[in-house]
Order: C-alpha cells, then sequence, then structure tokens
C-alpha cells in the first residue's frame, strides 16, 4: 500500500511505494494496486455504488471460450468474488449494469452477451437483482458473439460484435448500424454519442452516432496481433482521451480525441501471454483493467501531485498549532 508520510516542519511529503512494486504493470505518477482475482476475467461493469460485475471465459482456466459458466460479482474494495445468477450462460463475456432497467425492464439488472457453443449465435441476457436469468433475445445468427455493451447519452443500447458490427437493440430484434472493416474487440463514446472502433488491423476508426463513418483512421499503429479493449476517459486528471493497449509491446496508449496523437503512459499490459481483455473507469474515478488469462483485475489510481501534498502538509501544520 502507498504510504504518505507529512514533515510538517519542511511542510513536504514523500510517498512509499510498497506492494506495488512487485507488479508487471507500471504506470509513472499513477498507483497500481491488485483488486481482484475473478476466474476467466473478462467485461467489467459497475453499479453506482462500486460493485462490480465481471464476465467470463473459460478458454484459459481448464475449459473452452464457449463454455457456459456464471459471471462475478465483487465486492466494493475487491473482495468478496462470488459467482453470480441462478443459472449458468454460455461464453457470457461482456457485463454491463442497466441501473434504470431501460433494456431489461428491472432496475438493478445486469446485462450479459453470450454466445453459442459454435460461436455462430449469440444471445442478450438480463440477471434480474434476485439472481433469475432471462434471455432478452437470441439466439441471433447475425450477431455471432457479442463483445461489447455500451449504453449512449440517449439511453440506446449499442451492441458491438467480434466481428467488427455494431447493432442498436431497444428491444425486439437488433438494428444492424454498421459493420468495420476490420476484426473488432471494443467500442468507446464520446459525449457526443461518436463511436470508436479499434480493428485487428491496427487502426482505430470514428464513426457519427447513427453509424456514418467519419475517419477511416482516426488512429493507426495499434498492434495487428489482435484486437485490444478501448476506454474513454470520464474528464477531470483523466481527460476526454482514449485509453488503450498495444497488444505488441504491452503500452498503454492515451490517444487525445482532439487531435489523435497518442503518448505512452504504462508498460506491462500485454505480451505473448497476457491478455488485456477490459479497460474500464468505475464510479470511483480510478482505472480497472481485467487480464483474461491471469484471472486478475487490477486498479489504477493518480497519485497525489507535488501541490497536493504541499496542501496537506500545510494543513497538518496549522492544525499543530491551532
Amino acid at each position: 500500500m502507498r504510504q504518505v508520510t507529512v514533515h510538517a516542519a519542511l511542510v513536504a511529503a514523500t510517498i512509499v511505494v510498497g506492494a506495488n512494486t512487485a507488479l508487471a504493470q507500471s504506470i509513472p505518477g499513477y498507483t497500481i494496486q491488485e483488486y481482484a482475482s475473478p476466474q476467466g476475467a473478462m467485461g467489467i461493469t459497475f453499479d453506482p455504488t462500486g460493485i462490480m460485475y465481471v464476465g467470463r471465459d473459460l478458454g484459459h482456466s481448464g475449459g473452452s471460450s464457449a463454455d457456459p459458466t456464471y459471471i462475478h460479482r465483487v465486492g466494493i474494495g475487491g473482495s468478496p468474488v462470488v459467482e453470480y445468477g441462478n443459472s449458468m450462460i454460455a461464453d457470457p463475456d461482456i457485463v454491463l449494469f442497466d441501473t434504470a432497467g431501460a433494456i431489461s425492464g428491472v432496475a438493478g439488472s445486469v446485462l450479459v452477451g453470450g454466445s453459442n457453443s459454435n460461436g455462430t449465435a449469440g444471445s442478450l441476457y438480463a440477471i434480474n437483482p434476485d439472481q433469475s436469468v432471462h434471455t432478452l433475445f437470441g439466439p441471433f445468427s447475425s450477431i455471432p458473439n457479442p463483445n461489447e455493451l455500451v449504453f449512449d447519452s440517449t439511453g440506446r443500447l449499442l451492441i458491438g460484435e467480434d466481428h467488427g458490427s455494431v447493432w442498436d437493440y431497444n428491444g425486439g430484434a437488433p438494428v444492424l448500424l454498421f459493420t468495420s472493416p476490420a476484426w473488432g474487440s471494443g467500442l468507446a463514446l464520446d459525449a457526443s454519442d461518436r463511436m470508436y472502433i479499434p480493428g485487428n488491423d491496427g487502426v482505430i476508426r470514428l464513426y457519427d452516432s447513427d453509424g456514418t463513418l467519419i475517419d477511416n483512421a482516426f488512429f493507426s499503429g495499434l498492434a495487428t496481433t489482435r484486437p485490444v479493449p478501448i476506454a474513454m476517459g470520464p474528464g477531470g486528471i483523466w481527460g476526454s482521451d482514449l485509453y488503450t493497449v498495444k497488444a505488441d509491446t504491452g503500452e498503454l496508449l492515451r490517444i487525445s480525441t482532439a487531435s489523435g496523437t497518442a503518448s505512452v503512459i504504462g508498460t506491462g499490459f500485454a505480451d505473448s501471454d497476457r491478455i488485456t481483455a477490459a479497460i474500464e473507469f468505475g464510479p470511483d474515478n480510478a482505472l480497472y483493467f481485467s487480464f483474461l488469462n491471469e484471472d486478475r483485475v487490477i486498479r489504477v489510481i493518480p497519485e497525489p501531485s507535488a501541490l497536493t501534498l504541499l496542501a496537506v502538509g500545510c494543513l497538518a501544520l496549522l492544525r499543530r498549532r491551532s
């Protein structure tokens, strides 16, 4: 754990990093913490209080990717980690918390995207708060393998599919918005509901909210070894930038949505074995990563700036004098 020591006489502070030094991941200026160990960790979602739900794939945990299993519920702070739902779901990779019940019809449900045993037809499920599991649609052959679920600012549910297609779903049959020319693995939205799609050709494409292509090469230079997840910064210190991983080098990139330029802010997030399955910001303003083949989730938070620590020191000094 990180400790902060304030020397009031000098009005200075020192950060001591302990357990984090052993982690493979490194981001200068940020603290990285082991958070939870859900088996086969895939997609991540949160309820408003910070309870985490994690999708699951058993392909690196002694089974196959199509195996039916339960998703995980992770308590605030990273424990307990428990299986969630009263029945298994085939290949429950991706999850999304439906706070108002806009899609599930029941507030506080968890939406889950899954695929059948041979990966030819996908389904969408809702796990209600009583843990009952309900099929919303599917098996649906036009969406063989859902890999992303996102609500836009209007409450519309967008479904990303492994082969690059994006669908609009508000009940009934899903409606195709567009198909990217490259196999996709993520979907991030900006404040205008424009969609950023990374492909396995190393390119991020930008689409308007209606599915119109805006930029066929918004950003180029990602790895082509495998597609990667992507997340949009929530503002504040994270900005309104994109965060993604280069699968060949393991570098964590921060990409400006204004200019399309990237900076490397971290390392160790992928290699020939390590698979970054999801990137997600939590309600605590921390950034979370799941690693599929390592059965783990980490939490990333900015370290206090020198100015913040100076203010802490001043406050401590004033309190002593009073």
